[in-house]
């Protein structure tokens, strides 16, 4: 018995210094070491020299690498819509065919990853299929916003059109039922299985959509107060409008009737909704803007800290002004010019304050003005 009792004594006392031992060599290191009997893959130094490669990427080799590997396939173009955000365009590739329209295949990316994708049709393809008139409304976008990339000029324009200073896309589409328009934030996320489906797990996107669609009047402008745009609806013709917390969808068929629709922007249900209806474009309270989107690309978030001159450079003078009056927006301002307080009252930001007094304004507020007011004399 005694035997027994001792052999069990040394055999704890040998489990006791295992575990001290263990203890001991984890303290001396946190990972282990070459003398460990845990055999783990180490990087080889081709693949640490391919990360490090890759880690030095600009977004333009980094886009173009993943492309390649993802479809074998070149990058035609790629059309930089803000620093952090690309449409790139892929070489000989089409979607559809037959009777559909061959749209362009083109991927969103930060430069970093893509995440979905958008189709364009080119100016000439339009052109081709018999569809080369544009609707007045695209002089009030400007050429400036237009998509080009790779020297092919597409049917798209990036512009803010839910007025949260992030960049919408606005294109036109044909296929076997007609042409037609779509206006949708990015980045677009198709859903492959069912072209019609809405994102419901994104309530606060919106999309317009209007088909059938050729040679319709549609400019953008105010309506006593309210900034939106106008259709003039065709026999046939159809809109659909969606967005919302529960993103319902305005549907409008005009029938057999011709008339205008003007659809305003509501900031609560974050949509485009119909307000009203008439069958004169010179109806009392319409106003059509040619400088309606001077507001689109502008950050007045910058005003909250001081503004460098870069920030100023570049803009026309209505832009300047828009950036100077925002400053008394952000502290509550109304306006008698119907143009900025309607913009104003399109923004999350804003609040009327009936107590208003530019005593409200702070150090960084006068100094932004002063700045602005200074550029504004240049022009």
């Amino acid at each position: 018995m005694k035997k027994l009792i001792t052999l069990f004594t040394i055999f704890l006392a040998g489990q006791v210094l295992a575990l001290s031992g263990c203890k001991e060599k984890s303290a001396k290191s946190e990972g282990f070491s070459s003398s460990d009997s845990v055999v783990i893959d180490k990087p080889t130094e081709e693949s640490d020299s391919k990360n490090d490669q890759e880690s030095e990427e600009t977004p333009e080799e980094f886009m173009r690498r993943q492309l390649k590997a993802r479809h074998d396939s070149e990058v035609s173009g790629i059309y930089k819509v803000s620093d952090d955000f690309y449409i790139v365009f892929e070489e000989d590739r089409d979607i559809m065919d037959g009777s559909m329209d061959a749209w362009n295949w083109a991927y969103c990316s930060d430069g970093k990853s893509y995440f979905g994708d958008v189709h364009l049709n080119t100016l000439a393809n339009n052109a081709q299929k018999g569809y080369s008139d544009h609707p007045e409304f695209i002089s009030q976008l400007g050429k400036e916003r237009q998509i080009i990339a790779g020297g092919i000029e597409y049917d798209g324009y990036i512009a803010d059109f839910n007025f949260d200073e992030k960049p919408d896309i606005l294109y036109f589409w044909l296929c076997g039922m007609g042409p037609g328009i779509s206006i949708r934030e990015l980045p677009v996320k198709e859903i492959r299985e069912d072209m019609y489906r809405r994102e419901k797990e994104s309530p606060e996107k919106f999309e317009i959509m209007v088909a059938i669609f050729k040679d319709v009047k549609f400019f953008f402008g105010t309506m006593c107060g309210i900034r939106g745009f106008y259709l003039y609806d065709f026999p046939n013709n159809y809109i659909e409008v969606a967005g919302g917390p529960d993103w319902k969808s305005d549907k409008t068929e005009s029938g057999n009737q011709y008339f205008y629709t003007f659809y305003g922007w509501n900031k609560e249900n974050h949509k485009y909704e119909p307000l009203d209806t008439f069958y004169d474009i010179d109806f009392p309270g319409v106003k059509i803007l040619d400088d309606y989107f001077d507001y689109s690309g502008l950050k007045f978030s910058k005003l909250d800290s001081k503004l460098q001159e870069e920030d100023l450079a570049g803009l026309n003078k209505n832009q300047l002004r828009l950036m100077r009056n925002a400053v008394y927006a952000r502290r509550g301002r109304t306006f008698k010019s119907e143009d900025l307080q309607s913009l104003w009252n399109c923004y999350e930001w804003y609040e009327p304050n009936p107590a208003y007094s530019d005593e409200l304004l702070t150090e960084t507020d006068k100094y932004n003005i002063d700045l602005i007011q200074k550029f504004e004399e240049k022009k």
